[in-house]
């Protein structure tokens, strides 16, 4: 008798489904066999000579090697498009060599254990350069850094910032030399401006702050305290026609208590603001007797 088709699929199918299941399990056995017999060492003999070695991320290694390790000179591809020629030891980037980024950028010099260590270059794609030391992958120590704009920086870096002594070069003339903390001016430094003005003195968060004195390319010459790139609090202020003023400022101006003397010995004690005499004053000749004032925004006003 002859088995209906129907009944016959039916006592089939099962069968079928596990020999599917069975050869796919077989085919992705050797795929991955497959896969693995071309990582690790594919070519060379690496207990005392070179070869090629190949990880599974994609990045692969063709060079010297010894007792199955990196030693000596190679080349080390990164999958993300980096590229390193240079020495190794045990496995790691050790000595000399050059780091190729994707991004352009070009590294030049020493590495340990496999970041840059001791004394490099870094040629950036966008002309940026640093020439120096680096410790733990970072601009640390002494190095010069040439930045794209035409600025110029020599000095002490640490952990990728300028940090230390150091002096900064503006491409308009401007410059500095002091120091610096976290990329920016201070403590004491000089600064000067390509018009003349020089500012010797305390530096905060990149700003005249503290106890200094700025010389004023007309001849006029401040020495006192600053807040914020600012001449604020007590100071004296000479005047390049031999006239002087201490006492109070605020925001660049002459605000609070002070002296006036003029260069033919008299002098003005009083009040400022914003610059100006205001209220009561007493004028005191070099060779008389003082006289009572009242000033209205810097106008004698009896």
């Amino acid at each position: 008798m002859v088995m209906p088709v129907t009944s016959f699929v039916r006592v089939l199918a099962p069968r079928l489904r596990k020999l599917c299941v069975v050869a796919m399990l077989c085919l992705l056995t050797s795929l991955a066999l497959a896969q693995q017999s071309q990582l690790g060492w594919v070519s060379g003999n690496c207990q005392r000579g070179s070869g090629t070695y190949v990880f599974g991320n994609g990045d692969h290694y063709q060079g010297q090697c010894r007792n199955n390790q990196f030693e000596g000179r190679g080349t080390l591809i990164f999958s993300n498009g980096d590229r390193y020629d240079g020495q190794f030891s045990r496995d790691q980037m050790n000595g000399q060599g050059t780091y190729q980024y994707a991004n352009g950028d070009q590294f030049k010099g020493q590495f340990s254990r496999g970041v840059r260590l001791g004394q490099g270059s870094l040629i950036r794609a966008n002309g940026e350069r640093y020439d120096g030391q680096w410790r733990n992958d970072r601009m640390s120590g002494m190095g010069t850094y040439q930045y794209r704009n035409g600025d110029h920086y020599e000095g002490q870096w640490q952990d990728g910032e300028r940090h230390g002594q150091g002096t900064y070069v503006r491409a308009n003339g401007d410059s500095y030399t002091g120091q610096f903390v976290d990329n920016q001016r201070e403590g004491q430094g000089i600064m000067t401006w390509a018009d003349g003005n020089v500012y010797r003195g305390q530096w905060r968060n990149g700003q005249q702050h503290g106890q200094g004195e700025m010389v004023q390319n007309d001849g006029d010459r401040y020495t006192g305290q600053w807040q914020d790139g600012e001449m604020h609090g007590n100071g004296t202020m000479h005047y390049a026609n031999g006239a002087r003023y201490e006492g109070e400022f605020a925001d660049n101006q002459l605000d609070g208590q002070g002296i006036y003397y003029y260069r033919n010995g008299d002098r003005l004690e009083g009040t400022w603001e914003n610059g100006l005499q205001e209220g009561y004053a007493t004028y005191t000749p070099a060779n008389g007797e003082p006289e009572r004032m009242y000033f209205n925004r810097g106008e004698n006003i009896g």
